[in-house]
């Protein structure tokens, strides 16, 4: 178990810095920057089986 834990916080670390590096925090994933984007219900249809 204690290799797994290790091998997670590795793999964790780097993506971590691979994140830093391109400057993305993550909190736009879509990567869309159009502040003119609006926000639509859709249509949907409920299933009861």
């Amino acid at each position: 178990m204690e290799a797994l834990n290790n091998a997670w916080q590795a793999a964790s670390q780097e993506i971590y810095a691979a994140q830093q590096q391109q400057g993305t925090d993550g909190s736009n994933p879509q990567g869309t920057t159009d502040d003119n984007s609006t926000v639509q219900d859709a249509e949907f249809e409920e299933v009861h089986k």
